[in-house]
């Protein structure tokens, strides 16, 4: 993100530097080249390019538009992570609260004296089922 908004603004101060010369009588054609590197970088190429001061400024103001289009999604980025961290506050929080019941149900049953006999029996019920499964499948 932060390398998005260097590229926006960098690319915002280009704008403004070129919209804001006054237009030349003399000289209906400019160079992209005498803006400066991040022209020609962004243009792609190192050699100046002749273009008519109309071209240059429809195509600056279609990449004012492009970033102001990469600003408003930032923004919507932004308010996704701010909803999805939301989200996931609201989760840990029910989570939080169901594991806190379970809790309380576990130590309830063992407060109980007779649940906790249960649990007991039960639990030696199933190591005896589970011994004995183990003793059918070695005899066979």
């Amino acid at each position: 993100m932060e390398a998005m908004e260097k590229q926006i603004a960098s690319l915002t101060g280009l704008l403004q530097r070129v919209l804001s010369r006054a237009p030349e009588a003399e000289s209906p054609f400019d160079t992209v080249g005498s803006l400066g590197p991040n022209a020609t970088s962004i243009l792609g190429g190192n050699q100046p390019v002749t273009v008519s001061r109309l071209q240059m400024q429809l195509h600056l103001h279609g990449l004012q538009q492009n970033t102001n289009a990469l600003r408003k999604q930032l923004s919507q980025l932004r308010n996704m992570q701010l909803e999805n961290q939301d989200s996931v506050l609201a989760l840990l929080r029910q989570t939080e609260s169901e594991l806190s019941l379970m809790m309380l149900d576990a130590m309830r049953t063992q407060e109980d004296p007779l649940q906790r006999q249960r649990l007991l029996v039960e639990e030696e019920r199933l190591k005896y089922l589970n011994q004995e499964e183990l003793l059918i499948q070695q005899l066979q």
